[in-house]
């Protein structure tokens, strides 16, 4: 019940890629993403976008939901108690995100802080939950420190890895000129 009612965004509260500026690399995975494995080719469950704070890995995470029309639950070390309960609330975010609307996409915001070196109980049961491709299941993890993430979790399960960096002056200009184009004039 916890999921539904604080992790599971409706999709007419994501953002999309025209909302995105810059962000190619991550487009070109969203529009060669394949949801369930076929033939030789696996299905990719594990993405992580790091970089920089404030350089729009929660906003790419939505817009890559948006384009491969799955269903968005945001996860953060706010949603996860201590203890038994934080395991609870994991299989829980699991269960739901996997009987619901397919695909699911489960984005760890600050995956860094929940899934780090030194949470290894959390990390082993995380692991246990969130096998390697999984079809209908795509994992997206943010961070600006990678190398906090534990080994299994960074090189086992997040499979794909895409590096979000400041926007270029350019891309500074677009943004400032349609956040213009948005406001309202007096």
């Amino acid at each position: 019940d916890y999921v539904r009612k604080h992790c599971l965004v409706p999709t007419q509260f994501l953002k999309t890629f025209k909302d995105v500026v810059g962000g190619r690399t991550a487009k070109v995975f969203a529009q060669d993403y394949r949801p369930v494995s076929s033939g030789a080719v696996r299905a990719v469950s594990g993405l992580l976008l790091f970089g920089p704070s404030g350089t729009g890995k929660s906003l790419i995470s939505q817009a890559i939901t948006v384009h491969i029309g799955g269903t968005f639950y945001k996860f953060s070390a706010a949603d996860l108690p201590n203890g038994k309960a934080g395991a609870q609330r994991i299989d829980a975010l699991f269960d739901v995100a996997l009987t619901g609307s397919l695909p699911a996409v489960i984005f760890i915001d600050e995956c860094d802080t929940i899934l780090s070196v030194r949470a290894t109980n959390r990390v082993g049961h995380f692991a246990g939950r969130f096998e390697r491709f999984t079809d209908n299941l795509l994992v997206i993890g943010a961070t600006n420190d990678p190398e906090r993430i534990a080994p299994k979790i960074l090189t086992g399960r997040l499979e794909r890895k895409i590096f979000i960096d400041n926007p270029s002056a350019q891309a500074r200009r677009a943004m400032i000129q349609r956040q213009l184009a948005e406001e309202p004039s007096d």
